[in-house]
């Protein structure tokens, strides 16, 4: 089943939503590795299936974006990346920190104006030490990554 969403005033709950030009498809069978350059030069990568490339008609050197949910990042701060089989490692600096009693929210500044959250353990922001200015990795596997594009573009065809 293909869900199509025309709403031009759709809102979605992810706090990461990036912009940018898919800079490489690389099929398999049944899926495809999606790489989006963002402007900061940083690259994200995702899985999806073929049917989804085709579908959004994606190619090389066209706009998309990507979501990730804040829940699905997590946060690094050895000083070179650590060797895991997460694809996304991007680096940053941390902009901010909101405590909370169970669950904190730590956002890094990835350039571009870009700026990654994540939602960790308040116990694990305490372990690992992090504090505003830090530099630190946010750690995403490319099933996490959703790619979209504009409707109007790419799901409607001129069906309105």
């Amino acid at each position: 089943m293909n869900l199509r969403i025309s709403s031009k005033n759709l809102r979605i709950s992810t706090k990461n939503i990036f912009g940018g030009i898919i800079s490489d498809i690389v099929r398999d069978d049944s899926v495809a590795q999606v790489a989006l350059e963002l402007k900061s030069g940083h690259q994200i990568y995702a899985v999806i299936s073929n049917d989804s490339i085709d579908e959004l008609k994606l190619e090389k050197g066209s706009p998309a974006s990507a979501l990730i949910k804040a829940s699905s990042v997590m946060i690094s701060n050895a000083p070179e990346p650590v060797i895991i089989s997460a694809k996304n490692m991007i680096k940053g600096k941390i902009s901010k920190i909101s405590e909370h009693v169970v669950q904190g929210e730590v956002s890094l500044d990835i350039g571009g104006g870009d700026t990654i959250t994540s939602t960790i353990t308040q116990s694990s922001v305490k372990r690992l030490g992090l504090k505003v200015g830090d530099e630190a990795w946010a750690v995403i596997k490319t099933s996490s990554v959703i790619i979209g594009v504009d409707h109007q573009s790419a799901c409607c065809d001129g069906d309105r």
